[in-house]
């Protein structure tokens, strides 16, 4: 029943493998990159390991991406920041609750058999509704705070078959 209710979060994960390896392992650790596909405008930006991306109010699919021609057995992904957080009154008022730490729930996964690609998704990400876990006291009573402005920042991790590690860091900007 526990994991049911997973699905029903508003951050959802998925995970897709690819084709199984066909030599042994690789003499490289896995190779890791980005994409950040915006759900409205359809656009896509894609990253290498390390980058840092700008996003709107808009929702977007972010995939953490591994290959590796020996095999990938594991990948991680997981999200924490120290955003400035804010609540919005009935009346549109802003009341700023200054910075708070903030993480999404993390995503592991056990590649079985390997496979020689696989992606790590938060399909419905969306900036300005990560929940700081705080209140704002307005003039209009109290609201839930939400990331306003600053960093969060995605960490993932790809592990190959001679359990070499490869990791890489997706920075969220706003503004």
């Amino acid at each position: 029943m526990f994991h049911h209710r997973k699905l029903l979060l508003p951050l959802i994960a998925l995970f897709l493998a690819g084709c199984t390896p066909t030599s042994g392992p690789s003499p490289n650790p896995p190779t890791v990159t980005w994409s950040v596909l915006d759900n409205n405008t359809k656009e896509r930006q894609t990253f290498g390991p390390d980058a840092t991306v700008h996003l709107t109010k808009d929702t977007y699919l972010i995939s953490f991406l591994g290959e590796s021609s020996g095999g990938l057995t594991a990948m991680t992904l997981n999200a924490k920041g120290n955003p400035i957080c804010a609540g919005v009154d009935s009346s549109g008022l802003v009341t700023t609750v200054g910075n708070q730490p903030v993480s999404l729930p993390p995503i592991n996964t056990t590649i079985h058999p390997a496979a020689t690609s696989n992606s790590v998704q938060f399909t419905s990400f969306n900036f300005f509704q990560t929940d700081c876990h705080v209140l704002a006291h307005t003039q209009k009573g109290t609201v839930e705070a939400f990331a306003d402005s600053g960093i969060i920042t995605m960490t993932g991790t790809a592990t190959d078959g001679s359990n070499r590690t490869s990791t890489g860091q997706l920075q969220i900007t706003e503004p």
